[in-house]
């Protein structure tokens, strides 16, 4: 009978786990899964401030930023830099030739590439664990699946164990590799300049499937993401497409643009898809069907408008950065604007925002062109410092304006001081919403990771506690005697 309780208690928490998963709480690599669904985590930031920034000298941030267990990662001054999460100081920087790509973080190690090398190193130290050389140039960003790191260089893709670095496999393309590797149920993903949109067994390196875009355009230009058993892809056309993820088949490509989808990365989430064109907007699209739901505008300035890379969703909030270099918040279910951030200029060319957001315990990190890395909550997150009294240095920090009005020109940042600044607490530019977008807003602002991470920690405590329960009360029972024949 203990055995039996023993497999009912033990049956009821491995089900506990399967129903109840605690959702990972980091940004590990570009688009936060091998997957690139693009999904955050925390509490909608909903009216922001800057918790800190970080200036890197001379160099722009154009690789996403990956945040793990408190550290945020970024590759920018021809080095890798670790960063407190919460503090955006300096932990270390590993110097290395022509850092630039997004950074992945597993195991401990982070996982990044320059000229003619792949590179590992410590996540918490930052020195060199592994290095892979090879003979080409590229600065491609890797994916990480399973203790397997899957980059390419110019036309040939490798799978790297990444404890070592050893070689598992590689495939070479008759051409460059144009995306970032998407991992899902033992495939990887990737566009090709042969106009092929290609998927290679990960664990032999052999082609499973290729689909030609050449009947439709000469290139897949986004980046793949897969979600519920479908692989999304588009062209520079402006068309997407929907596949089987493992036989390559159409399911749709009701979505078409007029002006292009630029190499970004759409964002997934509640069976919808988040889309940058490179005709200014941001999309969603119905993931299921390829039907639009809505579209967003940006603001053009300079004669340049849209956004400059891959978007991000996190609790029913889509973040994304602008060419003229404004941070955006959207409602995911209606597309309203919730708040739009500028940065600083620097003389005529602005501040571009260049990389992909991450969305990681309710902070949102992004870069830019000008090389900050920005850090922005709501007012009551806890990790806001307790007294932000400090005066922060102008060059360092976003500068919040109404929509018309125009910023003067500020300094460069001091290159030798690589510095985080303190938090702003200057209010971003926040639309007044109508009565139903205020509703809108209101009903779709619940943090449902919180709920969920609540409810399924209550529902282990109550089942653990029934366990001791069972053990105790079959420990002060009495043992009970065979009963023999006579």
């Amino acid at each position: 009978m203990k055995k039996t309780h023993g497999a009912v208690l033990l049956i009821f928490l491995v089900c506990t786990a399967v129903l109840f998963p605690i959702a990972q709480a980091d940004w590990p690599m570009f688009h936060q899964n091998p997957a690139h669904t693009g999904i955050g985590t925390g509490d909608p930031i909903l009216n922001p401030v800057q918790l800190w920034n970080y200036t890197t000298p001379n160099n722009p941030i154009n690789g996403a930023p990956a945040v793990a267990d408190g550290a945020v990662y970024i590759g920018a001054d021809g080095a890798v830099c670790a960063l407190n999460a919460t503090t955006g100081a300096l932990l270390w920087k590993h110097s290395m030739f022509a850092a630039g790509s997004s950074p992945a973080v597993d195991g401990g190690i982070v996982y990044t590439s320059g000229d003619y090398a792949f590179v590992a190193l410590n996540a918490s130290t930052g020195e060199t664990v592994w290095v892979y050389q090879f003979e080409s140039t590229g600065q491609k960003t890797p994916t990480i699946a399973e203790g397997v790191e899957y980059v390419a260089s110019q036309n040939c893709l490798y799978a790297l164990n990444g404890t070592n670095g050893m070689q598992i496999w590689n495939y070479s393309f008759p051409v460059e590799v144009e995306s970032v590797p998407t991992v899902t149920d033992g495939l990887v993903y990737l566009n090709v300049d042969d106009g092929y949109l290609h998927a290679i067994n990960a664990t032999n390196g052999v082609e499973a499937w290729n689909f030609s875009f050449w009947p439709y355009d000469n290139i897949g230009s986004c980046n793949p993401i897969a979600a519920n058993g479908l692989l999304y892809d588009g062209t520079g056309n402006g068309k997407l497409f929907a596949f089987n993820a493992s036989t390559g088949d159409i399911v749709w490509t009701n979505f078409n643009i007029t002006t292009g989808v630029w190499g970004y990365c759409p964002a997934f989430a509640n069976d919808t898809l988040y889309i940058s064109a490179s005709d200014g907007n941001i999309y969603a699209v119905n993931a299921s069907s390829g039907q639009e739901i809505w579209s967003f505008t940006t603001d053009e300035r300079w004669g340049v408008s849209g956004a400059s890379d891959s978007p991000a969703v996190a609790e029913n909030v889509v973040y994304f950065g602008t060419w003229p270099g404004w941070v955006y918040a959207v409602n995911a279910t209606s597309g309203a604007l919730l708040w739009r951030w500028e940065t600083p200029r620097f003389a005529d060319n602005g501040m571009i925002i260049s990389s992909s957001p991450a969305v990681d315990n309710g902070i949102l990190y992004i870069g830019s062109f000008y090389g900050c890395l920005y850090a922005f909550v709501n007012p009551d997150n806890p990790n806001l410092p307790p007294d932000p009294t400090p005066t922060p240095k102008p060059a360092a920090i976003a500068t919040l304006v109404s929509i018309s009005t125009t910023p003067k020109p500020i300094a460069s940042p001091n290159p030798q001081t690589p510095t985080p600044s303190p938090m702003q607490t200057s209010k971003p530019i926040l639309p007044t919403p109508t009565e139903p977008e205020k509703q809108s807003q209101i009903s779709n602002q619940t943090p449902v990771y919180t709920v969920t991470l609540i409810a399924a920690g209550v529902f282990v405590v109550l089942l653990l506690a029934f366990g001791v329960f069972l053990f105790f009360k079959r420990k002060n029972k009495p043992d009970q005697q065979p009963l023999l024949l006579t």
